[in-house]
């Protein structure tokens, strides 16, 4: 039995039913932001084939659509960040990655059963993860960087994947590299070993049409030197399947006498994003 987004395409649930793959929708968590509430990960968690931990304010829903299966009520999420998250968990082997603001119920499960926690500073761990048999993919660097030396994991680009209502695909809250187009200066393909960032990052939602944000960030790398980014924006959500974004992003790096190879460099862009969603 799947679990999927009330959302889903036509041409998915069509898959499903010609392949008789036995499945229910989501429905809308009205304690998360309405972007995400049809996410499963983001309500429900399933401790393994029979017992699944479920989200209190989707409890009744999912009691009445999987009677075969033992539905535990959890704890409630929060629209704010981590508890909107507490869910978003990835089981893998012998082990569970999140980080420490794990719903209660699926953590204590973990310790009775040994599972081990891999900890990670991304509270969207299952959104910002693709897990494999073997191995996880995931565009997040944190996550990649804390999980290397432990298990197979595979660093993709974060353009790969598109999210609706979002720049990037995978949910990024660790990532500098996540808010513009512009072409960064030297080889800072891998962020260095040595770099330290400062991320601020503000939202504004007026109503459920009209958003606007601000993003600031402040690097120190050993490639580029110092270099600051800035955006302010405005988005519209014309309809569940279409928004637009407009948006200026200003990027500036100091060259640093102590770095070879290092230079001044000042790039800025308007830019304007239509995400269509089907």
């Amino acid at each position: 039995m799947l679990v999927i987004s009330f959302k889903a395409s036509d041409k998915l649930v069509t898959f499903l039913e010609e392949k008789n793959i036995s499945f229910i929708k989501t429905t809308k968590n009205p304690n998360l932001d309405p972007r995400i509430s049809d996410h499963p990960d983001l309500s429900i968690f399933p401790l393994d084939k029979d017992n699944i931990v479920v989200a209190s304010g989707v409890y009744d829903y999912y009691k009445e659509n999987l009677p075969h299966k033992n539905i535990i009520r959890g704890e409630k999420v929060s629209r704010k960040y981590p508890q909107d998250a507490i869910y978003n968990i990835v089981k893998f082997k012998d082990y569970y990655i999140h980080n420490d603001h794990t719903e209660k119920t699926v953590e204590k499960y973990f310790k009775d059963n040994k599972i081990s926690h891999l900890p990670v500073k991304q509270g969207y761990t299952k959104c910002s993860t693709i897990v494999l048999k073997e191995s996880i993919l995931t565009a997040d660097y944190g996550i990649y960087k804390a999980l290397k030396d432990k298990v197979r994991v595979i660093l993709l680009s974060e353009d790969i994947i598109k999210l609706d209502g979002f720049d990037k695909g995978f949910i990024l809250h660790n990532n500098p590299y996540a808010f513009s187009d512009i072409v960064w200066p030297g080889d800072v393909s891998e962020p260095s070993d040595d770099m330290t960032a400062l991320f601020i990052g503000a939202k504004q939602k007026w109503n459920d049409k009209w958003n606007t944000f601000e993003r600031y960030a402040k690097y120190d790398m050993d490639k580029v030197g110092d270099a600051k980014e800035w955006t302010v924006g405005v988005g519209y959500h014309y309809s569940p399947n279409l928004y637009f974004e407009l948006a200026y992003n200003d990027i500036s790096v100091n060259k640093d006498a102590a770095l070879p190879g290092t230079f001044k460099y000042d790039d800025n862009q308007i830019r304007f994003r239509t995400y269509l969603t089907f």
